[in-house]
């Protein structure tokens, strides 16, 4: 079938359809394309602009499950938001041929690919880089719990928002219970080890071997088996890559085993990421990449993902002189840090209410005793380094200045945070100190 712009297509047998006879799909433009099939933006006769996505016929001859596969992951259900999940598997015609295929929602402007950050066209902050990087995590977490797993993690099909880290899977094509065969083996780079070899098929293991790698690019902007060993290979075909991701895997900074080390004229991301991300999560990619290289049952769980990267969000913090993010490893108001960007040591900013300190970075969240939210910390919206802190209540706070000026902050509005301000919030009294000063 050759489908257009403008082409209109038909449920193929509606009299054996639960969907009104009425039923049509106008196709409005061709989102994407690849050995898979088509997807396209429809509008359907019901009103609502989705998604459809169409197999070549060839496809569906050499995946004989796959008509199977998506009509059950229709009927058992998304197991995440994050997840562009099939809406309903149909036969389309337009008179003269039929194709298969499914409707999904519509992937949102606001979400980009991956594959766009690795280029270095896509400047994001870490907070959000982290935020997806949790917010993928979650959404693995559920779609394992249910016994399936994805099998093909990569660039291609994970998108973000560069704003706020949210985050969209697409192609579940491929998804099935742990360990069945059917559809691909996986993306070369991502695929564990034992996938590599052909030692296994697929299953949760597998995916948490591509988990981690597609956390570990999306932090470093690098590969974490991509070091030297690379270096020395002309041409990457199907033998070199056995080596360096299945029968010869090494680390690129294994703490014992240094023959994979990047090249500091090659991969100077990783090198530099390295300096810059805290311990906490370097340990973590070190026991994902280290023992559960080779033995799947020793990989980082999801859960463990999302504690250590919630960890690292909440000790983000933020440089005062040049405005650039900081990590916090191990953090402490009394002892100082030094800013990778600036190469300045300072003390960090907090905020006293009575016994309890909160960092001040963004998004953090001002509370009383009693555990009431007082105000957000939001960036200044023309001179990044400076933060902000939003009245959240529904009085006015009256604020004194490290100068001794006093001025009020209405509900919704906010006060530059800095050294020696005071906020008087209703009975709470807010206390802004850089380090330990009295």
């Amino acid at each position: 079938m050759n489908i257009s712009i403008g082409s209109i297509l038909l449920l193929a047998n509606q009299s054996s359809s639960a969907i009104s006879d009425s039923v049509s799909f106008k196709v409005t433009k061709e989102l994407g394309r690849g050995s898979q099939g088509t997807v396209y933006e429809a509008l359907k006769s019901t009103g609502e602009t989705i998604a459809l996505k169409v197999y070549p016929p060839s496809y569906i001859y050499r995946d004989r499950n796959l008509e199977e596969r998506i009509r059950e992951l229709v009927y058992i259900g998304s197991p995440h938001s994050s997840f562009l999940w099939p809406i309903e598997f149909l036969e389309l015609t337009d008179g003269e041929s039929t194709v298969k295929g499914y409707t999904m929602p519509i992937r949102g402007e606001r979400f980009v690919s991956s594959a766009t950050l690795m280029s270095g066209r896509l400047a994001v902050d870490f907070r959000s880089l982290i935020h997806a990087c949790r917010n993928l995590s979650e959404a693995f977490s559920h779609l394992h719990l249910r016994g399936l797993c994805y099998k093909d993690l990569s660039f291609g099909n994970f998108f973000f928002d560069p704003a706020n880290g949210d985050c969209i899977i697409c192609d579940i094509d491929n998804i099935c219970y742990s360990g069945e065969g059917g559809g691909v083996l996986g993306t070369p780079g991502f695929m564990a080890p034992e996938i590599v070899t052909g030692q296994q098929k697929p299953n949760t293991a597998s995916d948490l071997h591509s988990l981690a790698v597609l956390i570990f690019y999306m932090l470093y902007i690098h590969h974490p088996l991509e070091g030297k060993t690379e270096t020395t290979i002309r041409i990457m075909d199907d033998i070199a890559r056995r080596r360096v991701y299945g029968n010869d895997a090494l680390y690129i900074f294994d703490p014992r085993d240094k023959r994979n080390r990047p090249d500091p004229k090659i991969h100077a991301n990783a090198l530099t990421m390295n300096e810059i991300l805290p311990n906490k999560l370097k340990k973590v990619f070190e026991k994902a990449f280290v023992r559960g290289l080779r033995e799947p049952i020793y990989r980082v769980v999801e859960s463990e993902w999302q504690l250590v990267l919630n960890d690292v969000l909440e000790t983000l913090g933020h440089c005062s002189l040049c405005g650039q993010e900081v990590f916090l490893d191990g953090f402490f108001p009394g002892s100082p840090f030094t800013c990778w960007a600036c190469n300045t040591s300072q003390y960090p900013i907090i905020i006293v209410v009575g016994d309890e300190m909160t960092l001040v970075r963004p998004e953090g969240k001002a509370k009383d005793l009693n555990g009431n939210l007082l105000g957000t910390i939001i960036r200044h919206p023309q001179d990044m380094r400076l933060l902000g802190l939003k009245n959240e209540t529904r009085q006015a706070w009256a604020v004194i200045r490290a100068n001794g000026t006093r001025s009020y902050v209405e509900p919704g509005r906010s006060v530059v945070l800095g050294p020696r301000v005071v906020i008087q919030a209703g009975n709470t009294k807010m206390k802004v100190l850089q380090g330990l000063e009295s």
